[in-house]
């Protein structure tokens, strides 16, 4: 009997720590400039947990703000706040937004107040996402 409970719970916690570690890639271009690419790390719950951009060498990690839903309009809205930390600091805001099939991102730099604003790109990709990098 202790050996099934073991085998089971084995079972249980390994396939647990498989989907922790799995990790999702999408593809976003900067809407005035094709060339300046971002993409996002989601895990496997679909939660954003970094960002980093083409030629950058490290991904910047998110931390969750909140997540809020607007029902007006031809498609649900969800738009989901997450916090960019560096070095201990705040400095800046990503918002990820999706409606109906579109995914945008809107990053504003706490210092500057500078908005730069992403659109979802490689559509050619199973259900707009992969588990291979996009850059």
């Amino acid at each position: 009997m202790k050996k099934i409970l073991l085998v089971v719970l084995i079972g249980i916690f390994g396939v647990n720590a498989c989907k922790a570690q799995k990790k999702i890639y999408q593809c976003y271009a900067n809407d005035k400039n094709s060339k300046n690419m971002i993409s996002t790390i989601l895990d496997a719950n679909y939660s954003v947990i970094a960002v980093y951009y083409k030629g950058q060498k490290v991904a910047i990690n998110l931390t969750f703000v909140k997540e809020e839903m607007e029902t007006n309009g031809a498609h649900p809205t969800s738009y989901s706040y997450y916090k960019e930390i560096i070095d201990g600091k705040v400095t800046g805001i990503y918002v990820f937004i999706h409606s109906g099939i579109w995914d945008y991102i809107q990053y504003t730099n706490k210092k500057s107040k500078k908005t730069t604003s992403y659109t979802m790109t490689d559509f050619s990709r199973e259900n707009f996402e992969s588990s291979k990098p996009c850059f």
